[in-house]
């Protein structure tokens, strides 16, 4: 089968037939891969790397392995399947519900914990010192955030808004980003 015309699931058979035979940073991508199919869909190449704890590059070079000519073919099926509505998200979004609302609060404690781990793995206690000292030197914050960073973005300016009141979130204007960083001053971060 052509990779232009796979779908799915023979693409995931593939990774799986092809999984023994991977170095080992190109099965820890196949896994990634075959464990997350949602995220490949909806994060990018550099979120899914630091997830798996590969290189972006190790992403391309396991989609030229599997035979497709660059990162975004590999991706595409994975796009497919989303839009074609079988990944299950009605069904575990009325199970979240069903369990009421201690479950929700406590499974959203665990993803918070397990996404500020996640940040400082990333980024490493240095660079979020710096990026914690150029913020609170800062007159004014800005917080832009688009596509899956806007709710994050969102995050971190009602945080922020806790000490501060001169923290803004961009882009809620559809399109006003010149405008909004065309005000940006001496001193704003």
């Amino acid at each position: 089968m052509n990779t232009r015309e796979m779908g799915f699931d023979a693409l995931l058979a593939r990774i799986l037939t092809e999984l023994p035979e991977l170095s080992s940073e190109l099965r820890k991508a196949a896994r990634f891969l075959v464990d997350h199919p949602d995220e490949v869909a909806l994060v990018s190449m550099r979120v899914l790397a630091a997830r798996s704890e590969v290189t972006p590059t190790t992403f391309v070079r396991l989609a030229r392995r599997l035979g497709f000519g660059d990162w975004a073919a590999l991706r595409k099926p994975f796009e497919d399947r989303l839009r074609s509505g079988k990944a299950p998200f009605a069904a575990r979004a009325d199970a979240l519900v069903k369990r009421g609302s201690e479950a929700i609060f406590a499974e959203s404690l665990r993803t918070t914990v397990a996404n500020l781990a996640a940040a400082e793995t990333a980024n490493g206690s240095e660079e979020i010192a710096t990026a914690c000292a150029i913020l609170e030197k800062a007159k004014r914050i800005r917080v832009a955030g688009f596509r899956s960073c806007r709710a994050p973005a969102h995050a971190l300016v009602y945080l922020c808004r806790m000490f501060r009141r001169d923290v803004t979130l961009l882009g809620g204007d559809g399109g006003a980003m010149e405008a909004e960083l065309a005000a940006l001053g001496k001193r704003e971060a």
